[in-house]
């Protein structure tokens, strides 16, 4: 399972990110199994930053 850290919505778009923006469509697009988790502070997420950082299995 691959986690996507990312901010939650703000200023009327769904991912303040353009980088997970475009990493969750590609991961939608080419139908893998993703979960998104949404954290407000970049530092609680495993790499420090709000990117890609998880993959199990």
């Amino acid at each position: 399972m691959i986690k996507l850290y990312t901010f939650p919505e703000a200023f009327g778009l769904r991912n303040v990110s353009p980088f997970c923006l475009r990493v969750e469509m590609a991961l939608a697009h080419l139908g893998m199994e993703f979960e998104i988790v949404l954290e407000s502070d970049p530092g609680k997420s495993p790499r420090g930053n709000c990117r890609l950082s998880s993959m199990t299995g």
